[in-house]
């Protein structure tokens, strides 16, 4: 059950609706104190009350995974809450990202490339800094868009599918796995005139039966019973895996691509890395594809942001100092590799820097709240401080 009427009485605060005024002017920059116990309360009013897309920056992982937990307790079980949590594999290492991981990524980012379209809500988005930071697909190419493939991202019915073997092989680039049956996110089947596909940010997988070469009907099913459970009449593909080899930017692949130095590696590294970027593009090996992160993907979470965005950033200090920390690994991790001949000079980093995150997200005039936290000896209240280029205001209020 929902717990909406504490949003609610949130908002009937003076401060509160002071608060969402300034909030709707653009640039805004706002501060706030916010107790522990109150976080999820804070950040639920924002996003239930101006039902704009709100993203909340944590310093961990941790921290994100308790908030988007609380923040269901607030909203309710459907409400459009995503997380974005990071790839918990070391930098630099050749080892696949969860599956779990992968989907919960994709899903988040998905619902913030759609903000705004027709008949969607806005999304809440709870992400670690560090997560933020990884790049990752342009928006279009997470949607399943792509000039090459444009007719593979939306299947309705009465549509017609010129070629099934094509929309297929689209699929097949999009990162989806072709399988007997289809159980799990991210794979599809066929039988007869019978097309079963589960994209990552679905509850159930999607069957499409086909008259013809047209698209007849569109139900979801539970994979386990096979029963249809209810019509849908569309489902939109998006992208199955966070590295699209075939459709990444070829120029922009190219010039980082170049800038990869060979030379100081042993002969061992040589060999596999000459293997691997030969095959990278034309039979990827998805087992090694989130190791080149950097050299396939060039947006950040700044691409994302609709201009009517609110990104809360949780205590501010301790994200750059996560971020820097981050960093930090990746440059020993780098360091160390490069000495051993493990890795050459050039390879690009799967990650932005936070200053740079930052400066994209001011320049793009998304507005943002600093939150900071009272400490546990403090008794349970809300304290906010709006401040933008032109005038400071000051709001206090009574214990909630």
């Amino acid at each position: 059950m929902a717990l909406t009427g504490l949003l609610s009485l949130v908002g009937a605060q003076p401060w509160m609706r002071q608060h969402l005024r300034n909030m709707e002017r653009p640039s805004v920059r706002g501060a706030l104190a916010v107790d522990t116990e109150h976080q999820p309360l804070y950040v639920g009013a924002l996003w239930h009350l101006q039902r704009r897309p709100v993203i909340v920056l944590t310093p961990r992982l941790e921290d994100a995974r308790r908030l988007y937990d609380q923040l269901l307790t607030y909203l309710g079980e459907d409400a459009p809450v995503w997380l974005l949590p990071e790839p918990e594999v070391l930098p630099f290492e050749r080892l696949a990202v969860d599956a779990r991981t992968g989907n919960q990524r994709l899903s988040a980012l998905a619902a913030l490339a759609a903000a705004g379209e027709p008949d969607t809500d806005p999304p809440l988005v709870i992400a670690s800094v560090a997560s933020a930071l990884r790049l990752t697909l342009s928006p279009d190419l997470t949607l399943g868009r792509h000039p090459r493939i444009e007719a593979a991202h939306r299947l309705q019915t009465g549509a017609r599918i010129p070629s099934v073997d094509a929309l297929l092989e689209a699929w097949v680039e999009l990162g989806y796995r072709r399988e007997p049956q289809v159980e799990a996110p991210g794979a599809f089947s066929l039988r007869g005139g019978i097309l079963d596909v589960f994209p990552p940010n679905a509850e159930l997988p999607y069957r499409v039966e086909l008259w013809d070469d047209e698209v007849d009907t569109i139900r979801q099913f539970d994979p386990e019973s096979q029963r249809s459970v209810a019509d849908t009449g569309a489902v939109s593909i998006i992208a199955a895996r966070e590295q699209l080899p075939e459709l990444c930017d070829g120029s922009s692949f190219d010039e980082r691509r170049g800038r990869i130095d060979l030379s100081s590696c042993n002969a061992a590294t040589v060999m596999r890395f000459q293997e691997e970027l030969g095959e990278l593009i034309t039979a990827p090996n998805s087992e090694t594809l989130s190791f080149y992160n950097g050299l396939l993907n060039f947006h950040t979470l700044a691409d994302y942001l609709p201009p009517s965005s609110i990104v809360v950033l949780d205590r501010p200090n301790r994200l750059a100092g996560e971020a820097e920390e981050q960093n930090d690994k990746y440059n020993q991790q780098r360091a160390t590799r490069q000495e051993r001949g493990e890795l050459p000079y050039g390879f690009p980093s799967p990650s932005t820097d936070w200053e740079s995150l930052r400066r994209r997200m001011e320049s793009a005039g998304i507005a943002t709240v600093d939150m900071e936290r009272w400490g546990v000896e403090d008794q349970p209240r809300l304290v906010e401080t709006l401040a933008d280029s032109s005038a400071g205001l000051s709001y206090f209020t009574d214990d909630v």
